[in-house]
């Protein structure tokens, strides 16, 4: 959960009039002081080396004019994760917010249209941040405001109150076939590198293929596998279709 940054005080003048900023693929919405700018990151999958890499997805928009930086930052798990344990990435998340400066009010449990999350603030390089990450299925979000002119909270305005969550975007999906079977997944998938037990599983040629919604962040999979009748010595195919929801 890397990519948390301290932004600079470079932006816009335009602060004078707020937008409504959607996002389709994000399916959130809110209010920034000006369009924001987009930036996109890829992280190395640390934990799993060989699976697909994080993307980070940023809105960042700066009003010059009063120092106060604004940020929204989504993630999916890539393929072949899924977040079982919301509490687990939010105690991630503020452990790397602790590593980067003070924590100075302690996370608390705040709630967003029905889905959870936590809201800490902190101080790192005598700026003040105010963080709110919230998961949403295989989805986490963050939003930061930052007041890049002072080590105390910037006035309160409409930022964190105007953020919400919106529909997923249709996806249309890609054809993808394994064995005699042809299906629709949301994006071309991945195959698991994973070694399996032969010894444990009756299952020969035993693979499983992921993909992830990147506009919901639900993650497919399909396990493939062809299996020996030793009564009629002839082989099938077992398939076990699974979906984590967004």
């Amino acid at each position: 959960m890397n990519g948390i940054t301290s932004l600079n005080k470079t932006g816009s003048d335009q602060t004078d009039t707020w937008i409504d900023f959607k996002h389709t693929d994000g399916a959130f919405t809110v209010k920034m002081p000006l369009p924001p700018q987009e930036v996109k990151k890829e992280l190395a999958n640390s934990t799993h080396p060989g699976y697909p890499p994080y993307l980070i997805n940023l809105y960042v928009a700066v009003d010059s004019v009063n120092l106060v930086s604004y940020l929204v930052r989504y993630n999916d798990y890539p393929a072949g994760l899924y977040l079982a344990d919301k509490s687990l990435a939010f105690n991630s998340v503020i452990k790397e917010l602790e590593s980067k400066g003070k924590i100075i009010k302690a996370p608390i449990v705040v709630f967003k249209d029905g889905y959870e999350g936590r809201k800490v603030d902190l101080s790192i390089a005598e700026t003040y941040m105010q963080i709110q990450v919230y998961a949403r299925g295989n989805r986490i979000y963050l939003l930061m405001k930052q007041n890049v002119n002072s080590a105390q909270a910037a006035v309160e305005d409409q930022f964190f109150d105007s953020f919400h969550f919106e529909k997923y975007a249709p996806n249309k999906g890609v054809a993808f076939s394994v064995g005699n079977i042809d299906l629709i997944m949301p994006e071309k998938p991945f195959k698991s590198i994973d070694v399996k037990d032969e010894d444990s599983s009756f299952l020969k040629e035993d693979n499983i293929y992921y993909a992830t919604n990147k506009n919901s962040g639900g993650v497919y999979a399909i396990e493939a596998g062809s299996c020996l009748n030793m009564q009629e010595s002839k082989s099938w195919i077992a398939y076990t279709l699974k979906l984590w929801p967004a």
